[in-house]
């Protein structure tokens, strides 16, 4: 599973994949929508805390692997590998931070982005 949604929905679908027996892999490690600036480790806060139940059942998981710098980075490592006679540059545009003319946006935390505020729980 690739999963792509925003981090408030990682654990339900790690449990998923873990009930499921399938494999997992996650750009953002999982945020509480209750919680902001919780204690370092933050990242071992949730699914981390999983890990045992993972090699019980074989499971990869992958967490927090990033999309800019990550997949992004991915991408570009497969691209150099592909045969074209020469790359010149390859630019990545992270367009997170506000109004930019452009058709594409990384939007990983919308409802921070567009300035409302953080659920109180599901729905």
């Amino acid at each position: 599973m690739v999963n792509l949604a925003s981090a408030f929905v990682n654990m339900s679908v790690l449990e998923a994949c873990i009930k499921t027996g399938a494999a997992y892999i996650d750009t953002a490690i999982h945020e509480d929508p209750n919680k902001v600036c919780e204690d370092p480790p933050w990242y071992g806060n949730y699914e981390w805390k999983r890990k045992d139940r993972c090699a019980e059942k074989g499971i990869t998981a992958i967490l927090g692997a990033g999309f800019d710098p990550g997949v992004v980075n991915a991408y570009c490592a497969f691209r150099g590998k592909t045969p074209f006679d020469t790359i010149d540059t390859i630019d990545i545009m992270d367009v997170n931070a506000g109004s930019h003319g452009k058709f594409f946006a990384t939007n990983f935390d919308p409802e921070i982005i567009s300035g409302s505020s953080r659920r109180s729980g599901p729905g």
